[in-house]
């Protein structure tokens, strides 16, 4: 925009000279001004171009803050709610569900339930297991979802 500014000004042009031979008048002397035309002009509109380009890349600039500041809120929002839920879970839990299904398999091998019964009760633990583990990937993942978006390392798993 600067640049634009100083142009808006015209540059003004004196010259002067001598030729002793070179034209039809011997010994001619010259004095000269010139200036660029239009005049009246003064280059308004490349700076109104270069102010509009200035105000766009401020506009850019904003919505990329806007958008850093979004993701960000989310992203910490998403990793605490994660947190939060994987840390609800009662510590003694998984050990106690481990030895459940252990004292289900050793029923069932003594036969004091049925087949039936038994895969009832390992398919509950297989989509219990699946569930808690899942839950702790998303939990990770929005963790270092949130060290991508600040660009640290600044939770650990």
């Amino acid at each position: 925009m600067k640049l634009q500014k100083a142009n808006a000004v015209p540059d003004i042009t004196l010259e002067a000279g001598y030729d002793k031979q070179g034209n039809y008048i011997r010994n001619y002397n010259y004095v000269g001004i010139s200036m660029p035309l239009p005049f009246f002009n003064r280059n308004q509109g490349a700076i109104k171009q270069a102010r509009i380009a200035v105000d766009a890349s401020k506009t850019q600039l904003e919505l990329q803050q806007d958008q850093v500041q979004s993701q960000l809120a989310n992203s910490y929002q998403s990793a605490t709610r994660l947190d939060r839920l994987a840390n609800s879970f009662d510590p003694a839990f998984k050990g106690d569900f481990n030895h459940l299904i252990e004292e289900v398999a050793k029923n069932y091998q003594r036969r004091n339930i049925s087949l039936l019964e038994f895969l009832d009760f390992y398919d509950s633990y297989k989509n219990n297991t699946l569930q808690i583990n899942a839950l702790q990937q998303d939990r990770l993942n929005a963790l270092e979802q949130l060290n991508y978006v600040t660009g640290t390392s600044f939770f650990n798993k």
